[in-house]
């Protein structure tokens, strides 16, 4: 009687288990893998954010303790098109690398052949004449603006806590580049989560604004404030950098009807430069 001997193939069955069983793990590996590679970015922009923040706070100590504008009125050359934070700060970092943020990934443009670097940290926008929608630090001065019409950022001084006062985020937006200067929003409180009807602000990413930005050739980017799964980092007036949700940033039933600045007595509020939110 002959015995029955295997040989050393495997069977359909077996290929099949194998088949399912690194499915399965490759399953359970790939989001571990996602969040390591997030993790890495994450900290990759903690330490970029880092070193944009301490570099305006060495221009504050060469400049009366002042904060650098948003942007400058100082004639260009083309195709270079405005004077922005940028150029101000990159005296004290020597690279434009450091200013694109390694989360942000979307396309920048500024719709003609050169571009020049990427930008994608912003900061908050100070005036003094609307304090309860406009409650950031630094200055934004537009190219039809008389001199006189010019503005000055807040000094630190005048910021009541700089240890909890944001001044700088992550915006990330196509248009944001070095030839032009890097986008903000005017009213701060979209920062913060709120419009001036009240509604939702400039949203978190992976959620964006889509904005028609170029009109030949016809061109679309997005805006949205960077984030690393719902954590964004944020960069403070006294140097120092933190993560957090946006929710903690300001208190979600702000007034932001103008001039109602005491409706929000006692409201917690990072953003704005004075004390009496924090």
């Amino acid at each position: 009687m002959k015995s029955s001997q295997r040989n050393g193939g495997f069977t359909l069955i077996e290929l099949l288990v194998v088949i399912a069983i690194i499915a399965i793990l490759a399953a359970m590996l790939f989001p571990v893998y996602a969040q390591a590679k997030m993790a890495a970015k994450k900290a990759s922009s903690i330490s970029q954010t880092k070193q944009v923040i301490l570099a305006s706070m060495m221009y504050l100590n060469d400049y009366d303790d002042r904060f650098h504008a948003i942007r400058q009125i100082i004639p260009q050359t083309p195709p270079k098109w405005a004077f922005g934070s940028q150029d101000m700060l990159h005296p004290y970092v020597k690279s434009w690398e450091i200013f694109k943020d390694p989360g942000d990934a979307i396309q920048h443009n500024d719709c003609d052949a050169s571009f020049g670097h990427a930008l994608s940290y912003s900061w908050t926008h100070h005036r003094s004449d609307d304090t309860n929608r406009v409650f950031g630090v630094h200055a934004y001065n537009h190219p039809t603006w008389t001199q006189a019409q010019m503005r000055t950022s807040l000094s630190q001084g005048e910021v009541g806590n700089p240890a909890a006062t944001i001044n700088m985020y992550p915006m990330w937006f196509g248009g944001s580049v070095s030839e032009g200067y890097a986008y903000y929003r005017w009213y701060t409180i979209e920062i913060g989560g709120k419009n001036t009807a009240g509604n939702a602000g400039l949203p978190v990413w992976p959620n964006a604004w889509s904005i028609a930005w170029c009109s030949n050739p016809a061109w679309s980017t997005t805006m949205s404030i960077g984030a690393f799964s719902g954590q964004v980092v944020w960069g403070f007036a006294d140097g120092h950098v933190a993560s957090m949700r946006r929710e903690r940033v300001m208190d979600q039933t702000w007034d932001v009807t103008a001039g109602a600045d005491a409706n929000n007595i006692g409201k917690k509020n990072l953003l704005h430069y004075s004390d009496v939110y924090k």
